[in-house]
């Protein structure tokens, strides 16, 4: 069998890097904006009132469940997850949660997979772009 390698046209290559470095930077911007929420954020326990089974039409489950949690305040507030397969809870679980102090609506489950997983895709997909494109600068 005979390999060959497809080398991408110098304009491909622009194209290639650039989209590399904006996805890069989104990544970056979004990792940083986690942090500073997770830096500032008030822990509190939750507890799932609901689950809402058909939020897909993919053949893989996912759900997205329905919180409720007490603020600093003791006010009880809660807040819906997306649709996601990485959680799999029951109604009545305790989840640790974390919110912002000035707004209390905005509120995620304290799962570090959760907060910053899609940054790190971004991330990872946009050095990945830019180092292939910048191989093919370099041998070329």
């Amino acid at each position: 069998m005979i390999y060959t390698t497809i080398i991408p046209t110098r304009k491909n290559r622009a194209l290639f890097l650039f989209l590399g470095i904006c996805l890069s930077f989104a990544g970056l911007f979004f990792f940083t904006q986690n942090a500073i929420f997770l830096s500032s954020a008030q822990n509190s326990i939750g507890a799932v009132i609901d689950i809402d089974n058909n939020c897909s039409n993919s053949t893989k489950p996912m759900s997205t469940y329905t919180i409720e949690f007490k603020d600093k305040d003791d006010i009880l507030r809660e807040f819906t997850t997306s649709c996601s397969s990485i959680y799999s809870y029951e109604i009545g679980d305790k989840i640790d949660v974390v919110y912002r102090e000035n707004d209390p609506s905005f509120a995620k489950i304290n799962v570090i997979y959760d907060i910053f997983m899609f940054s790190a895709v971004l991330l990872f997909v946009g050095i990945g772009l830019s180092l292939n494109a910048l191989y093919f600068y370099i041998r070329n």
